[in-house]
């Protein structure tokens, strides 16, 4: 979960940088209303390379309307799209 200033609030692992501001996906999700979601596929570099989805969440309190962060999970895809792949092949 990442605050209104871009920093780092809480995290179920170390994240890269405790500043995250300077990231698209959270400039991006600061900029939508709630119910909305800002989704990017990219492929990792980590070994074994893999399909991942980020997903970032704006944090949106009724009261006021604005975000006040973002809540965002990166998804691994790739076992995902092997299988649709397979039953593509299948038809």
């Amino acid at each position: 979960m990442v605050g209104r200033s871009g920093k780092v609030v809480a995290a179920t692992s170390r994240p890269s940088a405790y500043d995250q501001s300077t990231k698209t996906w959270w400039r991006e999700a600061m900029r939508l209303s709630r119910g909305q979601a800002f989704l990017r596929v990219f492929s990792t570099t980590k070994a074994p390379a893999s399909l991942a989805l980020d997903i970032a969440l704006p944090i949106v309190p009724e009261a006021s309307g604005s975000a006040i962060g973002v809540l965002k999970a990166v998804v691994n895809i790739s076992t995902l799209l092997a299988s649709v792949t397979v039953l593509v092949g299948c038809g």
